[in-house]
């Protein structure tokens, strides 16, 4: 942990300290891993977080100047992007109902290491760089139930227009490009290719799929 003294009673200074420790960090090691699990025990991986747990127990909003100031610096964050669900859900969850063996078994690991197992996908930073968006929109004066509601709305939103409308709508359009007697070749299994050759079969076209790399059905 940090040994740097701080003004608590400024949650901006605090974490303005905080990141200027963590850049020096950088400049003398080039792991991502270590930088990482150096961010978590400064408090600067999820600064809303309680002490000792990746964060500060400051307003949320300062994850915001934590991300920018590093992205700026030209360090990447893309531990969040890559895991998304982990960082963004698991993390919380663990938080506000686990354990504080379980906290301190999970979160640091979380944060830190997980980027080593799962690649990296544009569509989850597309998603993280959405929600960081709305929550910069939301005024600080709002109530924090009241800010969750329109939080999930929009994010409710997003999945709607950016997900299952744009799936639909790919799924209508490829199916009508294979023609009888073609053979497709995917990689591992996504969602719409499933869907947009179930709908090709529906159509009666007679085609045949090879499919990369993919796990033994369970």
């Amino acid at each position: 942990m940090s040994d740097t003294k701080t003004d608590v009673s400024n949650p901006e200074v605090l974490v303005r300290e905080k990141l200027d420790e963590l850049i020096s960090f950088r400049k003398e090691n080039d792991s991502k891993t270590d930088f990482w699990a150096k961010q978590f025990d400064l408090g600067l991986a999820w600064v809303h977080f309680p002490e000792g747990a990746g964060g500060l127990n400051v307003n949320p909003k300062f994850q915001l100047l934590v991300n920018e100031t590093l992205r700026k610096e030209g360090i990447s964050i893309n531990n969040r992007i890559a895991n998304l669900l982990g960082i963004g859900m698991g993390a919380p969850t663990i938080v506000e109902y686990g354990t504080k063996d379980q906290i301190d078994k999970y979160l640091k690991p979380m944060f830190s290491f997980i980027v080593k197992c799962r690649p990296l996908s544009s569509n989850m930073g597309n998603a993280i760089n959405f929600v960081k968006g709305c929550i910069s929109n939301i005024a600080t004066d709002v109530a924090e139930d009241d800010a969750k509601d329109i939080l999930c709305s929009r994010i409710d939103r997003f999945i709607l227009t950016r997900i299952t409308s744009a799936s639909e709508a790919i799924v209508e359009t490829a199916a009508e490009k294979i023609a009888e007697g073609d053979v497709i070749l995917t990689y591992g299994r996504s969602y719409v290719v499933e869907k947009l050759l179930i709908r090709a079969h529906t159509l009666g076209r007679n085609f045949r799929v090879i499919i990369v790399d993919s796990r033994p059905r369970m």
